[in-house]
């Protein structure tokens, strides 16, 4: 159960899940509110994200806002449908109530994604810079938005492959060529001095730094 006010927790709508997984989060304790719906709510409040069970609520997102961020959940069969239909994020079955806590607290905190040391962000789709906006594929988003998010560390090309393309084997050039292309982005909306790139790691995969041009 939720105890406790809710007043100033954000909320998490959880939508269409079948009785036994609505059964399953209700008897849990969450730090932020949790409500039940079958279709979109009404009375979303700002800061409001949702948890959308695949393939039962799929008819729901075709009126869904662009701005009410959202979880798809369900068989890693669902993934790709629910990326293109606008997740934030997706749990792939089976999963367990400490990943929903740590997804949707992520989600809460979402908003522009601003790259380090730089006047870049990605917010959404949406790849900002001093020298214009580029719109992004979802994969394209999801590989940046890692990056930026472990900025200065490696990140695994072989994590990157799995997590965005998991019908994909590890010898697939999907990662490489999507790096390639995010590279060009960055080059095109940077600042002449920003200095931003991103490093391949030989056999391992890439970084996200700057090295700045004085």
């Amino acid at each position: 159960m939720n105890a406790g006010s809710s007043e100033l927790r954000p909320r998490l709508s959880v939508i269409g899940a079948v009785p036994s997984l609505r059964e399953w989060i209700g008897a849990a304790f969450f730090p932020f509110e949790l409500a039940f719906s079958e279709s979109l709510p009404s009375n979303r409040r700002q800061g409001d994200a949702a948890l959308v069970s695949f393939p039962d609520a799929c008819s729901c997102l075709d009126s869904w806002p662009s701005a009410y961020p959202f979880i798809g959940c369900g068989p890693s069969s669902c993934l790709s449908e629910a990326f293109f239909r606008g997740a934030a994020d997706f749990l792939r079955d089976p999963w367990t109530l400490e990943e929903l806590v740590y997804r949707a607290e992520r989600l809460f905190r979402t908003g522009p994604l601003p790259v380090p040391g730089s006047s870049l962000s990605l917010d959404g789709l949406l790849f900002r810079g001093p020298r214009g906006v580029d719109p992004l594929s979802w994969e394209e988003a999801a590989v940046l938005r890692e990056l930026i998010r472990m900025y200065g560390t490696k990140v695994s090309r072989c994590a990157l492959r799995r997590y965005i393309w998991p019908a994909l084997g590890d010898g697939t050039r999907v990662v490489d060529m999507t790096v390639s292309r995010l590279r060009r982005v960055v080059g095109r909306i940077s600042a002449v001095d920003d200095g931003t790139q991103i490093r391949s790691i030989r056999g391992f995969g890439y970084v996200l730094s700057s090295v700045r041009i004085l």
